[in-house]
């Protein structure tokens, strides 16, 4: 960004956005930054508009309230700079601005918010009888989730240039029961004019939240046209980009190739170790058509554990190619083509793992007080079993999970920033 290397960091439970010289490693600034009162899940990433950074500052006397900055990636030094408010969605570019879900009061209802670069303010969008307070968005190109639960039938709605374009019952696209409160996954295709994305289903949990569930047929997919809301296909059963295990960018169009998997098999979540284990897990991945929702290839993965569990990202073994499944029969898949290998016996790739830190200031969730957050991921190198190697991947794999400024690409680390020598594409 700007030819700096701009990256969060934590110390003693205080985050951190810092710029650092790609070439020598020296750190350039470094700014006190707040993940703000968004999902605890939802993991803090480093955002942009027109080449500045955008992050939520920590306000004096109540942390809770952040100010939104837009900065100079260079400096560090303040651009635009908002007054407080309690931040509750991730921060996206909507034209030259910036727009989140914000309150000015610790009682007051989300709305959305829309930070004039021009001027500096932090503005609710103008009041529409349409969107009803507490409307969130869900995805990029201004997709909306209205709020509207039970008795009221629930609604998406498409909201640009201060208009909303189209409002449609959630059961246009989903089954009855599916709703974006049990988790949602959107992708705006906008050279297409369409939305594609996932919604869930409720789970019955225990009082310590642990759960057992069948895969199969869990998930349920749709194309959305953005023209008019009318629901392009569905697809019962599909996990658009394998429950975040899979994003893979076309080298033509810089968008995300289309991909999908079904998954099989019982998943059993621990709510005391809050780990996640599988039985019988069958995995297919699918190619498919985002316009009409067709398979263009298909292949049967068979126990892809790297592509059902996704909190630690996925391990890349070439431009567009992914790692499924590490152990004595490695396999990795083409996502551009469908075509699947096997990595030589003496392979290295990075394997990401999902950091999760303590924020000074808690969350509170339904009475609990929550100091767990989580970042991007860090990763290490690894072999075909997935052990830890020394030998650093190739030049492509490198860049194709780090940061790169020409011929170096920065990677994260558990030791922390390492940059590599690479041979730009």
């Amino acid at each position: 960004m700007g030819g700096v290397a701009v990256a969060y960091l934590v110390e003693a439970k205080e985050l951190y956005l810092i710029g650092m010289d790609p070439k020598t490693g020296k750190e350039l600034w470094r700014q006190l930054a707040s993940p703000g009162q968004i999902t605890p899940g939802i993991p803090v990433t480093v955002q942009d508009v027109d080449d500045k950074v955008v992050y939520m500052r920590p306000e004096r006397g109540d942390p809770r309230f952040t100010r939104l900055v837009i900065a100079d990636p260079k400096t560090g030094a303040d651009i635009v700079v908002s007054g407080p408010a309690i931040v509750s969605s991730s921060l996206s570019s909507c034209g030259a601005d910036v727009c989140t879900t914000a309150r000015r009061s610790v009682n007051a209802r989300g709305t959305l918010h829309r930070l004039r670069v021009a001027d500096g303010k932090l503005a609710e969008e103008p009041a529409q009888a349409a969107i009803p307070a507490g409307a969130r968005s869900i995805g990029d190109g201004g997709l909306l989730d209205l709020g509207i639960r039970s008795p009221q039938r629930e609604e998406f709605a498409l909201f640009s240039d201060n208009k909303v374009r189209w409002r449609i019952p959630v059961t246009d696209a989903f089954p009855p029961g599916y709703s974006t409160d049990y988790g949602w996954r959107f992708h705006h295709y906008e050279s297409q004019k369409l939305i594609v994305g996932n919604i869930y289903p409720d789970v019955k949990r225990a009082p310590d939240s642990s759960f057992t569930r069948q895969l199969e047929g869990r998930a349920a997919a749709a194309g959305i046209s953005t023209v008019d809301g009318s629901v392009l296909w569905k697809e019962p059963g599909a996990d658009l980009f394998c429950r975040g295990a899979i994003d893979v960018e076309d080298p033509a169009t810089e968008d995300l190739i289309p991909v999908r998997c079904r998954y099989r098999g019982i998943e059993t979540y621990d709510g005391k170790t809050r780990q996640v284990s599988h039985r019988d897990l069958s995995v297919t991945v699918e190619g498919f058509s985002p316009t009409t929702g067709k398979t263009t290839w298909t292949v049967d993965a068979g126990p892809a554990d790297l592509l059902v569990e996704p909190g630690n990202g996925q391990v890349t073994a070439g431009r567009t190619t992914v790692m499924a499944r590490f152990g004595a029969e490695p396999l990795a898949i083409d996502i551009a083509t469908g075509k699947t290998t096997v990595p030589a016996s003496d392979a290295t790739f990075w394997c990401p793992r999902k950091v999760e830190f303590k924020y000074r200031v808690p969350m509170r969730i339904l009475g609990d007080l929550i100091y767990d957050r989580y970042g991007e991921a860090i990763t290490s190198i690894c072999d075909t079993k997935g052990e830890p190697a020394t030998q650093p991947p190739p030049s492509s794999v490198t860049r194709s999970v780090g940061t790169n400024f020409d011929d170096i690409t920065i990677v994260a680390t558990k030791e922390g920033f390492t940059a590599y020598r690479t041979e730009p594409a």
